[in-house]
């Protein structure tokens, strides 16, 4: 069954991937599988639903441990079927804490998420050369938040 409903929804979002950004609508969470892939709390489980206006192709939310390895595979990979050779942006958004304790402990623990996602991207074989950085500062009281974006 699984095969089946795979068959169906990626060649859906290799067409989806193909429509300019405003002909988008709200696909889902993980690389637009589907809505039933996003949370139903607002996204506090690691990957959430982004906004419709200039969609990532993935977000990832850094709340707790999150397991975003195969999310990111997938959604490398069927980029790679559609535009081979894209060059992906990741907009890495890091907000402050509460209190000094809290904002130090975010500060510290950002830069190894950041390099656990581009160690990843480079393991799934997109080369470091196609892959661009930007750091942002967040909500206060957010999580660390990484949207990627295909260029």
């Amino acid at each position: 069954m699984a095969f089946r409903t795979r068959s169906i929804i990626i060649p859906l979002f290799l067409a989806l991937c193909a429509l300019p950004p405003a002909a988008r609508a709200d696909i889902g969470s993980v690389g637009g599988l589907g809505p039933t892939d996003a949370p139903q709390d607002g996204g506090r489980h690691g990957v959430r639903t982004p906004p419709v206006s200039e969609t990532p192709l993935l977000v990832i939310r850094f709340n707790h441990f999150v397991y975003f390895e195969r999310a990111l595979k997938e959604a490398v990979d069927s980029t790679q079927q559609v535009k081979p050779g894209a060059s992906y942006r990741l907009v890495n958004s890091i907000p402050a804490g509460n209190n000094p304790s809290q904002t130090q402990r975010l500060s510290q623990q950002a830069p190894a998420n950041l390099q656990a996602v581009t160690d990843q991207m480079k393991a799934d074989g997109v080369p470091e050369s196609k892959i661009r950085v930007e750091t942002v500062s967040g909500d206060p009281g957010g999580v660390q938040e990484i949207d990627i974006f295909v260029e």
